[in-house]
């Protein structure tokens, strides 16, 4: 290997990886600092966090294995070749980083429950995976547990990176296969995971709880990651392909949302949107709404 290894991006190019790559933590800093300051997490999802910290977990061991080659090149360029040879590394890096570190604060301060809560969690944790998880987390003799286990998770993908990418080499056929496999798992997560906000938000016929705005703003975010990572940076499929699992389901979402929106708004009679807006209310009183 030599300098022949490196890729250069045009001006353009680099300034978008820059700031996609300041944006990604950026929009996790308000939520770290939030739990930090308040040093609690009410209003959190235990699902949601758990979901993208494994996620990203096997995302980081997807990105050791399958770009090992692309980091090492650092070392025949110069610092300004190799900071942006690294930028689809960084990006997706940070992002999970950030997504880890909410999740170890979320079990650190989570907030346990009385005695009479902690009886409703137990119900719930039967009839939902929502549920169990909130219970799983809030419960004081588990709690220490999961810690551990998410901890453990993460030496052994560190340990499987590092003796795969010593022993077998960053091109041996099993480093390239399990490579790949860290990509597509997470994306097949993201899939499942998503799937219960796009059945709620069909039967339901109206975003109701679900901030359309959020949505409006990780789209675009989400598309422009989901390019540099695919188009700039001609990264393997598995490495975009959570990603573009993730854009997929944004604009399946944002697309129902306005369609319901538009016919509620220009073809509905006014009986008719009284009458979804009842079943909307409804539905929310019994937090049908994810």
């Amino acid at each position: 290997m030599d300098a022949s290894c490196y890729k250069p991006l045009t001006t353009i190019f680099t300034l978008v990886g820059w700031c996609t790559t300041v944006g990604i933590l950026i929009s996790y800093l308000p939520q770290i600092i939030t739990i930090i300051r308040r040093k609690n997490t009410t209003g959190l999802s235990g699902l949601t966090c758990s979901i993208s910290a494994i996620c990203d977990l096997f995302v980081v061991s997807n990105i050791m294995l399958l770009n090992w080659n692309t980091m090492m090149c650092c070392q025949y360029l110069t610092s300004a070749q190799c900071s942006t040879q690294l930028i689809p590394v960084l990006q997706l890096f940070i992002q999970a980083v950030c997504a880890i570190t909410i999740f170890f604060l979320y079990v650190h301060y989570v907030v346990l429950p009385t005695a009479q809560e902690s009886e409703r969690k137990r119900y719930l944790a039967k009839h939902s995976m929502e549920g169990f998880l909130d219970w799983l987390f809030k419960n004081d003799t588990y709690i220490k547990q999961v810690r551990i286990a998410f901890l453990v998770g993460v030496v052994l993908a560190v340990l499987m990176c590092y003796l795969l990418l010593s022993l077998l080499g960053p091109m041996h056929p099993a480093t390239r296969i399990i490579g790949e496999a860290c990509g597509i798992i997470p994306a097949a997560m993201l899939f499942v995971y998503r799937l219960p906000q796009i059945y709620t938000t069909f039967t339901l016929k109206s975003s109701g709880s679900l901030s359309t705005a959020t949505l409006l703003m990780q789209a675009p975010g989400a598309m422009i990651l989901l390019y540099f990572q695919a188009v700039v940076s001609s990264n393997t499929w598995t490495t975009w392909l959570p990603l573009m699992v993730s854009v997929v389901q944004l604009l399946v979402l944002i697309s129902m949302i306005f369609f319901f929106w538009i016919r509620r708004r220009f073809i509905y009679t006014t009986a008719q949107r009284e009458e979804e807006e009842r079943q909307i209310q409804a539905a929310i009183k019994k937090n049908d709404i994810s």
